[in-house]
C-alpha cells in the first residue's frame, strides 16, 4: 500500500481523480502509467489477499490453541485425581495384602473341606450301589420268599409279619 502511495505521489499529475491517466500525455506514456498502476494495484490486492488469508489461518490457529489448552487442563486434572484414586488403591491393596494370608488359609481349610464332603458322598454312592447289587441278586435268586414258604409248621400271618421284616431290613440295608 505504500508502495502505491508513494507511486501516486510522485505520478499523481498524470492521473485524474477518478485514478486513470489524463488525457493530455501522450498514448505511449498513458498506457506505461497505466500498466504501472495496474501492477501495484494487482500486488496491493495480492498482498491484501494474502492478508486476510493469514488473519484467517491466524483466528484458526488461536480457536484450535485455546480448545488444546482446556484439554491440556482437563487431562491434567483427570491426571491428578487419577494418581489420588491410584494412591488409595495401592495403601487398600497393601492392607488388603496382610489380610489376604489369612483369607489364603481359610480357603484353602473350605477347599479341604469340600474335598471331604466330596469323598464321603462319593463313598455313599459307591456304597449303595453295591447294596443295589446285592438286593438284585436276592430277588433275582427268589430266595428271600422260599425260605419263609419252606416253614411248614408256622401259621400264615406269622409268615407274613416275617416276610415283612425282611423286606423293611432289606429297605434299610438299600438306603
Amino acid at each position: 500500500k505504500k508502495l502505491l502511495q508513494d507511486f501516486r505521489t510522485k505520478f499523481g499529475r498524470f492521473f485524474g481523480p477518478d485514478g486513470q491517466p489524463v488525457k493530455t500525455t501522450n498514448p505511449h506514456d498513458q498506457q506505461k502509467l497505466a500498466q504501472a498502476s495496474h501492477r501495484y494495484k494487482t500486488n496491493v490486492d495480492t498482498a491484501d489477499n494474502k492478508e486476510k488469508h493469514a488473519k484467517k489461518d491466524l483466528s484458526d490457529c488461536k480457536v484450535t490453541t485455546q480448545k488444546m489448552q482446556a484439554m491440556v487442563k482437563q487431562t491434567q486434572k483427570a491426571a491428578a485425581a487419577a494418581s489420588t484414586h491410584l494412591r488409595k488403591r495401592k495403601s487398600m491393596l497393601q492392607d488388603k495384602a496382610k489380610s489376604s494370608k489369612q483369607r489364603l488359609s481359610e480357603t484353602a481349610e473350605s477347599e479341604r473341606a469340600s474335598a471331604r464332603v466330596s469323598d464321603t458322598i462319593a463313598a455313599f454312592k459307591k456304597t449303595a450301589d453295591r447294596r443295589r447289587g446285592q438286593l438284585t441278586q436276592k430277588r433275582s435268586s427268589n430266595a428271600s420268599s422260599t425260605w419263609v414258604q419252606g416253614l411248614p409248621g408256622v401259621p400264615g400271618p406269622l409268615k407274613k409279619s416275617l416276610w415283612h421284616k425282611m423286606h423293611r431290613r432289606r429297605r434299610q440295608q438299600i438306603v
